[in-house]
């Protein structure tokens, strides 16, 4: 598959964002603009999603960014696979920081097309930050928006860098923790355990980190587990034994807390769900 035949520019550097149109907010769109001005014969690909908002950008760009008006490109939603496809031919994903791509981004991630983010505080604009961290990839990640300017142009202009980003998250697919599966299901199986063991011993709402130790044999072990005490949440009256939990015997609690607490979780690791024939879903 050729650029061109994908409805790309032909030539130049090319720059995209393939999130949906409402999470690009006018900060995140003037950093475009900027970036597209730093280097020349540079292009900026957005979806037509939704297809409406095509001609208000194009109206917005006329009237704010008129030099910069042919160097944006619309190109229609594809399903999944063609998606991809098309993703290894563009150059740089620019991520929207007020909002991530969630699978988007894992998409191009895959693809081996690089993602440039800025994090926010919240979850929503954390998530490609850590994606990045999951790919040995921090350097990408901008503390701030002019961070983030530089970081595009620099991937833009600086080819020996720009083809050893590329090529580390190429190779990546081989070892990250992104692209495994097996030890998510693992993990997140343990993080369920942990959590579980906790609320039935009678604990108190906690955040809580589990070890790496002993993934493959399913363990869970009291002394792996790190807990911080976490504030009340809102609303909460102060009965911490919440008539949900399931009835003890008395001292049944006290055993129960000094019982052996190694648990052997089932196995999701063989768990993978059909894949979806879709365009980018977030």
């Amino acid at each position: 598959l050729m650029r061109v035949e994908a409805g790309l520019p032909g030539e130049g550097f090319v720059f995209c964002c393939l999130n949906q149109v409402y999470k690009i907010d006018p900060s995140t769109f003037h950093a475009f603009m900027t970036i597209l001005e730093k280097v020349d014969n540079s292009h900026l690909v957005l979806l037509k999603y939704p297809p409406q908002s095509m001609k208000h950008i194009q109206s917005y760009v006329a009237t704010h960014y008129p030099a910069l008006r042919e160097r944006i490109r619309f190109l229609d939603v594809v399903e999944q696979k063609q998606h991809i496809m098309r993703s290894r031919l563009m150059g740089l994903f620019l991520d929207t920081p007020s909002c991530n791509g969630h699978s988007t981004v894992a998409e191009s991630l895959f693809a081996g097309l690089p993602v440039v983010t800025y994090p926010g505080n919240k979850m929503p604009s954390r998530v490609a930050a850590s994606m990045l961290h999951a790919v040995g990839l921090d350097e990408l990640v901008a503390k701030d928006y002019r961070e983030y300017v530089s970081l595009a142009v620099r991937m833009a202009t600086d080819q020996t860098y720009y083809t050893d980003v590329r090529s580390r998250l190429i190779a990546s697919r081989h070892s990250a923790p992104l692209w495994d599966r097996h030890q998510w299901c693992a993990h997140m199986d343990r993080a369920l355990m942990c959590a579980a063991r906790h609320w039935t011993l009678g604990g108190s709402p906690m955040t809580f980190t589990v070890s790496d130790c002993d993934v493959d044999s399913g363990t869970i072990l009291r002394r792996e587990v790190e807990l911080h005490q976490a504030p009340d949440p809102p609303g909460w009256t102060g009965d911490r034994d919440h008539h949900q939990r399931p009835k003890m015997a008395e001292g049944e609690r006290e055993r129960e807390r000094t019982a052996d607490t190694a648990v052997s979780p089932s196995s999701l690791t063989d768990v993978v769900p059909p894949e979806a024939k879709r365009g980018p879903s977030e």
